[in-house]
């Protein structure tokens, strides 16, 4: 099933969607799986027809509700194997989401409105 994705701050923090689909497991629900278990960011992409590209940080927090989720993300990780390994987006200096708050359609800490021109909340 397909999930929207344009929705508001509290669907991102409880989770939407249903898991054989496309689904949102809720902010609330990462930052307390992240408060007893070490972690690192991963984001696996398919592009360019089968080609699978992947990437990976050494750390990836999250603040709690009161600090609107503000993300932090450590070093990017180069991956070497059967993948092709993407390029620091999320660190890179004009692209980072690195000390970000979560903004969504009516909880906008954006200054261009990305929520709304992206369709969805996020990092931005």
């Amino acid at each position: 099933g397909s999930a929207n994705f344009n929705t508001g701050w509290e669907k991102y923090t409880t989770g939407f969607g249903t898991i054989h689909g496309n689904y949102w497991l809720g902010l609330e629900h990462v930052y307390n799986i992240l408060q007893n278990n070490p972690a690192f960011y991963l984001t696996v992409m398919a592009r360019l027809k089968n080609d699978i590209y992947r990437c990976s940080y050494k750390t990836f927090r999250l603040a709690n509700q009161l600090n609107n989720y503000t993300i932090t993300i450590g070093n990017f990780e180069l991956y070497t194997g059967p993948y092709f390994s993407l390029d620091d987006a999320f660190t890179d200096i004009d692209l980072t989401i690195d000390g970000r708050p979560f903004s969504t359609l009516d909880k906008d800490f954006t200054n261009y409105n990305c929520p709304q021109r992206l369709e969805g909340g996020w990092w931005f």
